[in-house]
Formats: C-alpha cells, sequence, structure tokens
C-alpha cells in the first residue's frame, strides 16, 4: 500500500523537477507616499516606480510568463492626526497596482483600529505607527510576447479617520518582481499522477 505521505512527497520531488524556470529578480522598494498640508479626514496619495523586465534569458519562448510580486516587509504607515472626544475609527488601506503592458493587478491591504470612545488628542495631535499584514506572495500570468520593459508598481495611501483629520500621512512598501516560465505538463508529471491515482481508487474499493 502506498502511503499518503509518501505519495505526497514523491508528487512534490517532481513538481520541483520540472518546475519553474527564472529569469529576472528586481528589487522595486523602497517606495513611499507622502502627506503633508492642511487637516484632512482622508488621504490619497500614491507613489509608482517602472522596471524592466524584458531579459527572458532563461525562459522558455512561446511559454506563458508568471510574474510574482512579493513584499519584503509588511505595509508600513507613520503620521499625525488630531481628533475630538467621541467614538473613533481609524482605517488603513493600501492598494498596490501593477501594471504590465496594459494588463493591470490589484491587491489591497486593510487594517483597522476601533471603534472605540475615546478622550480628546490633544492640541498637539498624535503620533502613530501602523503595519499592515503579513505579505504573501502574489502571481499573474502573461502571454508570451507582452511588453515586459516598463512594468509599473504603485502603492496608493487610502488612510482615513472617522472624527478629525490628518496632517501627515507616509506609506511605505518593498518588494520584489520575478519572471520565470510557466511549466507545460511534463510526461514525467502525468506517468507519476496517474498511476497514483489508479492507487488511490483501487485502495476505496
Amino acid at each position: 500500500m502506498l502511503h499518503p505521505r509518501f505519495l505526497s512527497a514523491s508528487l512534490l520531488a517532481i513538481l520541483a523537477f520540472s518546475g519553474l524556470s527564472q529569469a529576472a529578480s528586481i528589487a522595486t522598494g523602497p517606495m513611499e507616499t507622502s502627506y503633508s498640508g492642511s487637516g484632512t479626514p482622508s488621504i490619497n496619495t500614491s507613489t509608482t516606480v517602472a522596471r524592466d523586465l524584458s531579459n527572458l534569458s532563461g525562459l522558455t519562448p512561446g511559454q506563458s510568463i508568471q510574474i510574482e510580486f512579493t513584499q519584503t516587509d509588511p505595509v508600513a504607515w507613520e503620521g499625525y492626526f488630531f481628533y475630538p472626544a467621541g467614538e473613533l475609527q481609524l482605517t488603513w488601506t493600501a492598494t498596490v497596482e501593477i501594471n504590465v503592458d496594459g494588463n493591470i493587478f490589484t491587491y489591497t491591504d486593510t487594517w483597522t483600529l476601533g471603534p472605540a470612545t475615546v478622550p480628546e488628542g490633544g492640541p498637539s495631535g498624535v503620533y502613530g505607527f501602523q503595519l499592515g499584514s503579513e505579505p504573501v506572495p502574489r502571481w499573474f500570468v502573461v502571454p508570451w510576447g507582452t511588453d515586459l520593459s516598463n512594468v509599473t508598481v504603485t502603492l496608493r495611501d487610502l488612510t482615513s479617520i472617522s472624527a478629525g483629520y490628518f496632517d501627515e500621512s507616509s506609506m511605505s512598501l518593498s518588494g520584489i518582481l520575478t519572471t520565470s516560465t510557466v511549466p507545460e505538463p511534463s510526461a514525467i508529471l502525468l506517468t507519476a499522477i496517474f498511476p497514483a491515482a489508479l492507487l488511490i481508487r483501487r485502495r476505496r474499493k
């Protein structure tokens, strides 16, 4: 009888053997948005960087290209805000937009504080520092032939406060863009999966 753990380990080894071939890995940061000015209850600032991923050496010609964006750290926010006594909620929202030859991929990280009843923040305001969620890799696939010479990454700060205002707000992000070939199903992989499926089916009879 084939043990399930052995089966999983075997398939993982085959997947690793027939896995992605990598071409480029380029850092995108640090990126930082910045707001400083008159009091506002909501922030809408952004910053954009452009990177050239057109070096395709190491990729398989004609096959689709996977682009992976991995944050090296959580999104970081800091700023000054003012608020009156009463109910208060702060919502931090970071939106990341990746544009690859007109193909746009976005994801959002949102976290909150409150609602809670608080005393007045005071005439000099309150300094805050916050970290977003633990980063996870994000990836998407584009066809071979897509123009990768001007891949842009945009970080947008959409932080808001339910009562009061910000007079300073900045958000920062660092990450890495990686390109790799999306592998076609290999004969080795198929010959390993089909007998395993037959063994599993026989065991259930």
